[in-house]
């Protein structure tokens, strides 16, 4: 399938994330640089989670990550090598290597803290049981699920106030779609209520910025999917990862 052009999906992209890990994966240290500026931000907040969680308290969030990427860079050629744009979402691949990573990271730095195979007192049963690989794996993975969603939808709301101010959108749209939405009134009608406007404009509104949103959350999503299959299941799990 052409990288600039998704059939069905509305959006065309000169290339998709796949290609920029292919030319990773052949040393090109930009398409690195690529990745992790659209990454950055998520892998912070999950390395801030898991350090929380983990209580690795004396380690700063930001020069964790900072390591996770370097070794991205050294390793580019292995890591980006071995990748597969047939395995499906690009997210899922960048979320393991993540996690395999951590799960490393923290065995190498437990190891140091029982000073090179000194041995300490052995963990209680639940705590044994939250450093068993299966069990890292797994709360990382949603955690970072629900990190990444977090951004994805963050950018679209500030690309739909960004819409207000080119046209794309009517002046006062977010403010009625984040009433609806964000503060959670039950109705259109309870929105027209609380911010004192027509319910038929506030119907039209809310229609034209879900409109929007949906593009914008498409033009995020399509780039990191290899097919029109893997750009729904995309959708679902980012709807998924933001429930409750």
């Amino acid at each position: 399938m052409p990288d600039s052009n998704r059939a069905g999906s509305g959006v065309g992209f000169p290339e998709t994330l796949w290609s920029v890990v292919s030319r990773a994966g052949h040393g090109s240290r930009r398409a690195l640089e690529t990745l992790a500026d659209g990454y950055r931000a998520p892998v912070l907040k999950l390395v801030s989670w898991f350090l929380k969680a983990r209580r690795f308290t004396s380690h700063d969030p930001e020069d964790v990550s900072q390591d996770f990427f370097i070794h991205l860079l050294t390793h580019r050629t292995a890591i980006f090598g071995r990748a597969d744009r047939n395995r499906g979402r690009f997210r899922a691949w960048f979320r393991t290597c993540l996690s395999n990573w951590l799960r490393t990271w923290s065995d190498e730095v437990r190891a140091k803290k029982r000073g090179g195979g000194a041995r300490v007192a052995s963990l209680d049963d639940d705590e044994a049981k939250q450093w068993e690989p299966a069990a890292v794996e797994a709360s990382v993975e949603r955690e970072f699920d629900r990190q990444w969603a977090k951004h994805v939808l963050d950018e679209a709301f500030r690309k739909l106030k960004e819409d207000e101010r080119t046209g794309a959108l009517e002046p006062g749209d977010f403010e009625i779609f984040r009433a609806k939405h964000v503060e959670e009134a039950p109705s259109g009608k309870d929105v027209a209520v609380l911010l004192g406007k027509d319910l038929n404009a506030v119907v039209v509104s809310l229609r034209r910025t879900s409109r929007r949103l949906k593009e914008h959350l498409k033009a995020a999503l399509v780039a990191g999917t290899a097919t029109e299959e893997d750009l729904n299941r995309e959708i679902k799990d980012l709807l998924a990862a933001m429930s409750p």
